[in-house]
């Protein structure tokens, strides 16, 4: 009997161009400045920045990782997603390799300020108000999330996130991780048969069958048996 454990995280299954043509995995970030301008005191210590900076770049902020989420404050997608990503970042906002940033593309301040306080954001958004951010990175659809880890892009997801354990998985220790989950309400779906073997396919030359049991998959593939197992 043969066990294969088939680890689908973000990266397993993520394509390479992240819905952005400058940013795929293990790419940098691009150099360019943002606004510092309007951040308040405490989200300036919050991200480790000097009092007096009006802009800054991404490899100022001092974390071994940094959430960016872009959004667009009348994109109906991203005000969906506002109150889980809020319980996102309060169970990682003590996490000090950890920071969370917003860029809001095409946004003013004052719009900005109406958004937080509707939906009771407490994670830092700075305007693109010039879409010079948005250039840089060769444009996106809102909701954009990407994690940095020492500045390259190891993870990204575009739309509404469903499954934020993607993110917990990405971003914490096992300790850590498990702490969270245990806590935090967010329950997988579970995954299609015909997902699984998509994933999987390259792997085998020829798949007979799958049989979706509670926590695994039984797979039939090459005249073999394997017990496939979805970790995240």
């Amino acid at each position: 009997m043969k066990k294969l454990i088939i680890f689908l995280l973000a990266l397993f299954f993520c394509s390479n161009i992240l819905f952005s043509s400058n940013l795929k995995i293990n790419s940098h970030f691009p150099d360019v400045y943002l606004n510092g301008k309007y951040l308040t005191k405490c989200e300036k210590e919050y991200l480790g920045l000097p009092q007096n900076v009006d802009k800054f770049k991404i490899t100022q902020i001092p974390s071994t990782y940094k959430v960016i989420e872009f959004i667009n404050i009348y994109c109906f997608a991203c005000q969906k997603q506002a109150p889980d990503f809020n319980k996102f970042f309060e169970n990682i906002k003590n996490q000090k390799n950890i920071k969370v940033l917003g860029i809001a593309i095409g946004n003013s301040i004052n719009e900005i300020k109406i958004f937080k306080g509707k939906f009771h954001i407490k994670f830092p958004i700075i305007p693109d108000e010039k879409f010079k951010v948005y250039e840089s990175i060769g444009g996106t659809r809102t909701p954009f999330t990407i994690i940095l880890k020492n500045n390259k892009v190891v993870y990204g997801h575009l739309s509404v996130i469903e499954n934020y354990n993607e993110l917990y998985a990405v971003l914490l220790d096992k300790k850590t991780f498990n702490k969270i989950i245990q806590k935090a309400k967010y329950h997988p779906k579970p995954l299609e048969p015909n997902f699984v073997i998509s994933k999987i396919k390259p792997k085998f030359k020829k798949i007979e069958d799958v049989k979706v049991y509670k926590n695994y998959y039984k797979v039939y593939a090459d005249g073999k048996i394997f017990y496939v197992v979805p970790v995240s």
